[in-house]
C-alpha cells in the first residue's frame, strides 16, 4: 500500500494503472497462487501459467470466482481460500529480496522470531461473514496485516468523506461479525475520531440510541439508511433538538436520492442545517469499503465511490458474457485483492450491477484522481422471474420498484412480498405491497399501483396501508440486522 495517501490521491491515472500491474504480478506469483490451495489447484487444473500474467489486462483470460465456488470449496476445506505459506513454498516462490530478511532474522534472532513475523502477516485472528440472505453464509478471515488494511481503508474513507478529529460520531450499524460495523469502528480508531458504537437498534434499542445522541451531541451518524431514518424520525417525535448533526454516512444498502433528501429534511426539522449525506459501498469478500466524497451532496450528482487502486482491482464485466467493458460502461462488479492475507479472492463476481461503471478522471467535487465507481448499484439477484399468470412468466426488476418506492416523497416506509396464491406451489405468484404514507400526505393505494405499473408494466395484486408502528415491526427495523424490505416467500408454499 502507498503510505503517502494525500499525494497518492493526485497521481495520474496512468501511474496508478502501472502500479496495479506491478502489484498484481507480485501478489499472484508470490502469495495468492502458491499459498491458496483453491487457486493453486485451479491454476494447475486449467494449465494457467502465472508467469504469463504481466498486467491487469491479462486478468480477462482468467476464470471468475463465484459465490457458489466459495461455498463448494469451503464445504470441502474451510481454509481453501486462506493463504497458508510453508517453508518449502516460500523457498520455491519468494524472490531473494523477500527471503533475505527472513534468513537474517533466523541467523541473528532464531527460528522463533521468523515464526512470529510470518504469523503476524498470515495467521488469521479475526473474522467477518456474509449475511446469508441469498445463500449460505461465508466467513472471511483476517490476519494482523488484514486488520491494518481495514484500518487504512477506514482512515481513507474518513478523509474522502471529510471527517476529522473534531467530529463526534455515533456508529449505528448493528453489532455483528459483519463488515459494516467493524469498518466504521476501525475507521474511528485509525483516524483518531471519537466513535461511539452502539450496535444499532438490536443491541440497546432505539430509545437507548436516542439517549446516546442526546448525550454525545454527534456531528455525524453512520448506519443502515432505513435505521438512521427511523431513529431520526423517532427523535423528532420526541421533540428532540439535534442541531449538531452535519454529516450522515450510510452503508449496507443502496441510497436513493429521494432518501438522502428526506434525511436532510429530518435533520433540518431537528434544528440543524442541511447535512452532508454520503453513501458507502463494501462487501464481505473485499474486507473493506469505499465512500462517496462530501462534494456529491445537497442535491448534486453523486461523486461515485472513490476506490483504492493500490489495494484492489475492480473490473466491470457484461453479466452474460463476462467480457470486460470500457470506462463508463455498465456491468457487473468483479473484485480482485492486490495485497490481501487471510481469505483472498481473485476475480470475484459480486452479483452487483453498476450502472455507469468506473470513471478515471479527476472527481469534479474533490479533485482526487482516484478511480470512481458509480453509486448506481443494484443486485442482479433482485431481477426475478415472476409467473403472474398460469401460462406466462414475466421478468421483474425489483431494484426498479425499490428505487421508485424509496424515492416517493409521500411514502414513509414500505415492504414488497412475493408469495404463491393460496399458499399453493402450483399456483400463480402474488405481489403484495405494504406501505405507510408520510404524515399528512394523501396518496391512495391505486395511485401507488398505477405508478409501479407505468414504470415497470407489472401490476401489483394487493396494496395495503399500515400504521407506522406495524410497518416498523414488519420490517424488523429494531430487531433485524437488515430490514426485511423485499421478501420472496414462494419457496415456503406448502407442497
Amino acid at each position: 500500500m502507498i503510505s503517502n495517501w494525500s499525494r497518492f490521491t493526485a497521481w495520474p491515472a496512468r501511474e496508478m494503472k502501472r502500479l496495479q500491474d506491478r502489484l498484481l504480478v507480485d501478489f499472484l506469483r508470490e502469495d495468492l497462487v502458491p499459498f491458496s490451495s483453491y487457486y493453486a489447484k485451479l491454476f494447475d487444473e486449467q494449465d494457467i501459467d502465472v508467469d504469463e500474467i504481466n498486467a491487469v489486462s491479462d486478468l480477462a483470460g482468467l476464470p471468475f470466482t463465484t459465490k457458489s465456488d466459495l461455498i463448494a470449496a469451503l464445504d470441502e476445506d474451510p481454509l481453501a481460500f486462506v493463504l497458508r505459506p510453508t517453508a518449502d513454498l516460500i523457498r520455491a516462490h519468494w524472490p531473494l529480496a523477500r527471503k533475505l530478511p527472513l534468513l537474517a532474522r533466523k541467523l541473528f534472532k532464531g527460528e522463533a522470531d521468523v515464526k512470529r513475523v510470518l504469523e503476524k502477516e498470515y495467521l488469521p485472528i479475526f473474522m467477518t461473514a456474509t449475511t446469508g440472505r441469498a445463500a449460505k453464509p461465508v466467513s472471511f478471515l483476517y490476519t494482523r496485516a488484514d486488520m491494518y488494511r481495514l484500518r487504512t481503508a477506514g482512515r481513507r474513507t474518513a478523509d474522502v468523506i471529510g471527517l476529522t478529529s473534531a467530529d463526534r460520531c455515533i456508529n449505528l450499524f448493528p453489532y455483528a461479525p459483519h463488515l459494516a460495523f467493524w469498518q466504521v469502528a476501525f475507521a474511528g480508531f485509525e483516524s483518531g475520531i471519537f466513535m461511539l458504537s452502539t450496535g444499532g437498534g438490536k443491541t440497546i434499542g432505539t430509545a437507548g440510541n436516542i439517549r446516546a445522541m442526546e448525550k454525545v451531541k454527534p456531528t455525524c451518524l453512520l448506519g443502515v439508511p432505513s435505521y438512521v431514518y427511523h431513529i431520526l424520525r423517532c427523535a423528532e417525535k420526541e421533540g428532540l433538538k439535534l442541531s449538531s448533526i452535519n454529516t450522515i454516512v450510510l452503508g449496507a444498502e443502496k441510497v436513493p436520492p429521494g432518501l438522502k433528501e428526506r434525511l436532510s429534511d429530518l435533520v433540518v426539522r431537528l434544528g440543524g442545517k442541511p447535512p452532508r449525506v454520503v453513501g458507502t459501498y463494501g462487501f464481505t469478500e473485499a474486507k473493506m469499503a469505499w465512500s462517496e466524497c462530501d462534494g456529491g451532496t445537497q442535491g448534486r450528482e453523486s461523486s461515485g465511490y472513490h476506490l483504492y487502486p493500490d489495494m484492489e482491482i475492480i473490473e466491470i464485466v457484461e453479466p452474460e458474457t463476462g467480457r470486460v467493458v470500457g470506462e463508463g460502461e455498465s456491468g457487473e462488479i468483479v473484485y480482485t485483492s492486490l495485497d490481501g492475507r487471510g481469505t483472498a479472492v481473485l476475480r470475484y463476481r459480486t452479483g452487483d450491477y453498476c450502472e455507469g461503471g468506473i470513471t478515471y478522471g479527476p472527481c469534479p467535487h474533490c479533485g482526487k484522481t482516484l478511480p470512481r465507481l458509480s453509486s448506481n448499484i443494484t443486485r442482479l439477484s433482485n431481477v426475478k422471474d415472476v409467473s403472474l399468470t398460469k401460462v406466462k412468466g414475466t421478468l421483474v426488476d425489483l431494484n426498479h420498484i425499490a428505487s421508485l418506492l424509496s424515492d416517493a416523497s409521500e411514502i414513509e416506509e414500505w415492504q414488497l412480498e412475493i408469495s404463491k396464491l393460496n399458499d399453493d406451489p402450483s399456483e400463480v405468484d402474488v405481489m403484495t405491497l405494504s406501505f405507510t404514507p408520510v404524515a399528512g400526505a394523501r396518496i391512495e393505494p391505486k395511485e401507488i399501483s398505477r405508478r409501479i405499473f407505468d414504470a415497470t408494466e407489472v401490476a401489483l395484486n394487493k396494496v395495503e396501508v399500515l400504521a407506522l408502528p406495524e410497518m416498523v415491526a414488519k420490517l424488523g427495523l429494531e430487531t433485524e440486522l437488515k430490514e426485511k424490505r423485499i421478501i420472496d416467500r414462494r419457496a415456503e408454499a406448502k407442497k
